[in-house]
C-alpha cells in the first residue's frame, strides 16, 4: 500500500476481528519509497506503531488481527512455502553440477527454518488452549455475575432500568467470548489438521 492510498484511512476508527472499534487511526510510517510499513494508532489511550501486516484492508476499514490469528494465518502461509520447497528439494536430481558442500549447507538452512515453523506451530498450540482457558474463567465470572444482577432484581434492590441495562451489557460480554471461543475452537480444530498433511507427511530431505 502506498500513502496516497492509505490516506483515506486517517481519523478513521480500526475495528477488530468482532466487528468492535478499538481505535482510531492517527497516520502512518512509510519507508523511502512512499509504501506504508505501519499505522500509527490510539488504542484505549495509548499510542501503537501497528505493522501493515497485521491488518486486514478492505476499501473502507481497517481490520486489526488478534496475536492468535495472525499467528495462525503467519504459520499457514509458511507451512505451504516450507511443504513446496522441501518437496521441490526431494525431487531434484544431484548431480556433479552443484557442489556438494553447497548442497548439504542449502538443506541444513530448509531444515533449520522447518524447525523454527514446527516450533512457532507448538507455541500457538499452548497459546490457544491457555487463551481459551481464560475465556471460560470470564464466562463463569460473568454467570456469576448474572446470577447476582437476577437475585438484586427479584429482592428489589434494583429498578428496571438498572437491571435491563447491567443485563444486556453482560449478555453483550458473554455473546462477545461466545464469538472469540467459536473462532479459537475452529484453529484449534484445524492445527492437528496442519500438523498432519502438511508437516508430518513431508518426506524428510536425504
Amino acid at each position: 500500500m502506498h500513502s496516497n492510498e492509505a490516506v483515506k484511512f486517517l481519523g478513521q476508527y480500526i475495528t477488530n476481528e468482532y466487528n468492535e472499534n478499538i481505535g482510531i487511526v492517527l497516520g502512518f510510517i512509510c519507508n523511502g519509497l512512499g509504501e506504508v510499513i505501519s499505522f500509527v494508532a490510539s488504542l484505549g489511550g495509548e499510542i501503537h506503531e501497528i505493522p501493515v501486516a497485521h491488518f486486514e484492508i478492505s476499501e473502507s476499514r481497517l481490520i486489526y488481527l488478534s496475536p492468535i490469528t495472525f499467528s495462525f494465518k503467519s504459520i499457514m502461509k509458511r507451512f505451504k512455502d516450507i511443504n513446496l520447497r522441501i518437496s521441490s528439494l526431494n525431487r531434484l536430481n544431484l548431480d556433479n553440477e552443484i557442489n556438494k558442500e553447497v548442497w548439504e549447507q542449502f538443506k541444513l538452512r530448509v531444515e533449520s527454518s522447518y524447525k523454527e515453523i514446527i516450533s512457532e506451530f507448538n507455541e500457538l498450540k499452548n497459546k490457544v488452549s491457555l487463551r481459551i482457558q481464560e475465556l471460560k474463567n470470564k464466562e463463569r465470572i460473568l454467570d456469576e455475575t448474572l446470577i447476582e444482577l437476577k437475585l438484586n432484581y427479584i429482592e428489589n434492590n434494583i429498578s428496571k432500568e438498572i437491571y435491563d441495562n447491567s443485563l444486556r451489557s453482560i449478555l453483550n460480554a458473554k455473546q462477545r467470548i461466545a464469538q472469540e471461543l467459536k473462532q479459537l475452537y475452529s484453529i484449534q480444530n484445524y492445527l492437528p489438521n496442519i500438523e498432519n498433511k502438511d508437516v508430518i507427511e513431508v518426506k524428510i530431505i536425504q
